[in-house]
């Protein structure tokens, strides 16, 4: 699949939509859209999709007063960010869509070094490494206990635990190109999980795909303290330091402090992401038959594993759900109808 060269746009619509979506946790957002509003290139709008949130994620959008930052909140609970991103995706007007957890960082020059990839008409999809903030198990201190692989391609999704491409802040790609691939599936439905299930029909329909290992992204994924409390309740450790060392400092500057803490996680036994057991055993399973199987005829093993063992579509998000605000899983409202309401209601801030 390929696209035609860049041009300037006729329509006054910005090259690229950053697509955010978030759920109550307003302090994050707005650093996250700092992050953007420090990128060496400027050429871009903020779509902001609110998953039925409180008042104060509003009032804190509207305090930044800037004209390219839209933003909509859904009439409904979606639970996790499958069906937000959609409908950013929906409702984007740059050829280029640009996603950003709202609890991630971009460091300055993200999008410049992702559109550098796009002079190239053939390329469909970009994606970038992240340094991914953990826990030190004996100091409780946040370090770079992990980086993104390099030489990812979009065949590792079939293989490879669905953290292999996370997050999806490091994602950018032609708008019509998602369009081509569609809308995440709600993790409701799926036993894989919806960015994966993405990359593998992505990879299904032959997407130009290509892996910058330079970091551009940081992720926080520090462990929350022993509360009790659902993590997005929490404190997040070390969250003030790693965002005033992102949001003060140049690229490069920020790229050697994430290389020197990583070097020092190394030594202090700092446990790297890892994947569930069961997640583990069935992708143990997985081979070039498969991968084959699933290329001609769509048919994924790993769901007929979990199947057979009785597991129910969405178990792993349902877990993660729960840990993160207590809920419960459910099918979300329909896209089309969400899709709808923010085509309605999407408003400048």
């Amino acid at each position: 699949m390929t696209a035609g060269p860049a041009s300037a746009r006729q329509d006054g619509a910005p090259r690229v939509s950053v697509v955010i979506a978030t759920y109550d946790r307003p302090l994050n957002l707005s650093m996250a859209i700092e992050s953007v509003l420090r990128q060496s290139d400027q050429n871009w709008e903020i779509v902001v999709i609110g998953d039925h949130c409180n008042p104060e994620t509003a009032e804190v959008l509207a305090g930044f007063g800037e004209a390219r930052l839209r933003y909509v909140n859904l009439p409904g609970r979606c639970g996790e960010q499958s069906m937000p991103n959609s409908v950013g995706m929906a409702v984007a007007r740059g050829e280029i869509i640009a996603f950003l957890n709202h609890d991630d960082l971009w460091l300055p020059d993200h999008l410049e070094t992702c559109l550098a990839a796009f002079e190239d008409p053939a390329v469909d999809f970009v994606t970038t490494a992240a340094g991914i903030f953990l826990t030190a198990p004996h100091t409780g201190m946040p370090m770079v206990g992990d980086i993104s692989a390099k030489d990812r391609r979009l065949r590792d999704a079939f293989f490879q635990p669905n953290y292999w491409f996370e997050p999806i802040s490091t994602w950018v790609v032609r708008r019509k190109a998602a369009l081509a691939i569609g809308p995440f599936s709600p993790a409701a439905t799926l036993y894989r999980m919806p960015m994966q299930q993405w990359l593998m029909r992505a990879w299904r329909a032959g997407l130009h795909h290509v892996d910058i290992p330079a970091v551009t992204v940081v992720k926080d994924c520090t462990l929350p303290r022993h509360s009790g409390l659902p993590s997005y309740a929490e404190d997040r450790f070390g969250l003030a330091d790693i965002t005033e060392l992102v949001l003060s400092s140049e690229a490069a500057e920020i790229r050697f402090a994430i290389a020197e803490s990583h070097r020092a996680a190394s030594g202090a036994a700092v446990p790297p992401r890892s994947a569930d057991l069961e997640v583990r055993e069935a992708l143990s399973g997985l081979g070039e038959a498969e991968a084959a199987a699933y290329l001609s005829g769509g048919i994924d093993a790993l769901d007929t594993f979990f199947q057979a063992r009785g597991f129910a579509p969405g178990w792993r998000m349902a877990k993660l759900l729960e840990s993160r605000t207590g809920e419960r899983l459910a099918l979300p409202p329909p896209l089309e109808d969400l899709v709808r309401h923010a085509r309605e209601h999407l408003n400048d801030c």
